[in-house]
């Protein structure tokens, strides 16, 4: 599905990312290369990953935010 078109047609992107998320990776998130994928030879499917998604990419701006909640302990 990576490889399906979509990004290309946004002029403004922004990627939304938290440390505190368990659902998501945060480099996942931000569709960045990390050196767990990059020094590991498994990782070459999410290196092609990333490459299908950001390769056409036209965008004037890409946002990378990273965001970090309070949350109350129950």
């Amino acid at each position: 599905m990576s490889g399906w078109p979509g990004l290309q047609w946004f002029r403004n992107i922004v990627l939304v990312s938290s440390n505190q998320d368990q659902y998501v990776p945060f480099d996942s998130a931000r569709i960045q290369l990390c050196m767990e994928a990059i020094s590991d030879p498994k990782g070459q499917h999410y290196i092609q990953m990333c490459y299908n998604l950001m390769h056409e990419v036209k965008a004037k701006i890409v946002y990378r935010l990273d965001v970090d909640f309070s949350i109350e302990a129950k």
